[in-house]
């Protein structure tokens, strides 16, 4: 799919500079949007923000990597209104042309947005028909969704399409973000029993100098944008932030791991990291003798990325050993996420009473009224079972191989 995108990209971009090239509408006549930020201001009016590609600056003849030297890949602009359509339509005056949103890659709310309630803007975002729905949500963490669209991105021209791609990369190799599309969050939002929990973006660095070219012209940029953890939400509001740990528990509970790596101690002191891969997690819930209970079973095989410690890896008991810290080091993590959600945020973020209406919808009709306080005080058993496939390609450790020299 991201192939598919950059060359209907690179389309639409040649179409833009290219006379006589033609779609349904005169593409010459748009201003095409890849990210829109939802914030609030001091009234309670929404201030809308769009990225809009400056199509001769990112032009295949355009070799620079970053845009043309004297224009910047995008520009952004910014409007208020009482309502969003009102917003982007009040957005004319700024841009010359009709702005676009069937490339929009990215939306971010403000975190006003996400705590006041989304689902007016979810509205809009389902309701207007240029909107395709492969785009992602995220929300802004300590700054505003207006000022992460302001930040200038090396290596990707585009910050949305660098936020994209972001996303698809945490989630194959770290699991701490997770990919939320609008359907996926509409099907959070008003299906019972599983709330909602998206990702959050934040600007690391000088927010002053992320808005200046000077922030991609050194080596050590001044500012980025980074994917910041996790963040759940009752209903269509937000309620809290979720740590780096407790989001990596959250998406094994999802079934939403594709790659992370796992720090364990080794048994004579020392560390060592695994690679963990091929995940598989299943949650079930059922009512005994009028009680429920959950269970989430995850299976996973592991690889071991590099040893800081003297252990023999050619060892079937030593592996064995290794396996069973490192089940032991993802329960724990599993705990403190299920902690969180049942203890601090009392929000049924894994779904475990979606899970109980499809095994016993009688059950959950009797429970789904008093369903935050049954969750909260709910027994989970947690069973990881992990496999150590190979070293890599040593067979011992540097630390092992000195200590027999």
């Amino acid at each position: 799919m991201k192939r598919s995108f950059y060359i209907a990209l690179v389309a639409v971009v040649s179409c833009l500079l290219l006379p006589g090239c033609w779609s349904q509408r005169e593409l010459s006549d748009l201003s095409i949007a890849f990210a829109l930020g939802i914030d609030l201001n001091e009234e309670g009016k929404y201030v809308v923000s769009a990225e809009i590609v400056n199509p001769s600056a990112i032009s295949p003849s355009n070799t620079g990597g970053s845009g043309g030297e004297d224009q910047a890949s995008v520009s952004t602009y910014h409007t208020q209104g009482e309502t969003l359509f009102e917003a982007f339509r009040r957005m004319t005056k700024l841009v010359p042309r009709k702005v676009y949103f069937a490339y929009v890659r990215v939306v971010v709310f403000g975190e006003d947005v996400a705590r006041r309630g989304i689902k007016d803007t979810l509205d809009f975002l389902l309701r207007e028909s240029e909107f395709r729905t492969d785009f992602y949500l995220l929300v802004a963490k300590g700054t505003s969704a207006k000022d992460v669209l302001r930040v200038m991105t090396p290596i990707m021209p585009i910050p949305a399409v660098k936020m994209y791609d972001s996303l698809e990369m945490s989630e194959q190799f770290w699991a701490a973000t997770g990919k939320i599309t609008i359907d996926e969050l509409i099907d959070d939002i008003i299906t019972p029993g599983k709330e909602t929990v998206l990702t959050a973006v934040e600007v690391a660095g000088d927010l002053e100098m992320a808005q200046k070219p000077e922030n991609i012209q050194t080596i050590g940029n001044n500012a980025n944008v980074r994917l910041a953890d996790m963040v759940a939400f009752r209903g269509d509001q937000m309620i809290g932030w979720l740590s780096e740990e407790e989001s990596k528990g959250y998406n094994y509970f999802q079934d939403n791991v594709e790659g992370t790596v796992t720090g364990i101690r080794c048994p004579d002191g020392g560390k060592m990291a695994i690679e963990i891969l091929h995940v598989d997690s299943q949650i079930r819930t059922e009512v005994k003798n009028g009680q429920p209970r959950g269970q989430v079973d995850i299976r996973a095989k592991g690889i071991i990325g590099d040893v800081e410690c003297a252990v023999q890896l050619a060892n079937k008991q030593t592996i064995k050993s290794l396996e069973k810290r490192l089940e032991a080091t993802i329960r724990t993590t599993l705990e403190r996420s299920l902690t969180r959600a049942q203890k601090d945020l009392r929000a049924d973020i894994f779904g475990f009473g979606r899970a109980l209406s499809r095994s016993d919808p009688q059950a959950w009709q009797a429970l789904k009224n008093d369903w935050v306080d049954v969750f909260a005080d709910m027994p989970v058993d947690i069973k990881v079972h992990i496999e150590v496939l190979h070293q890599g390609s040593m067979t011992e450790s540097i630390d092992q191989l000195m200590k027999e020299w």
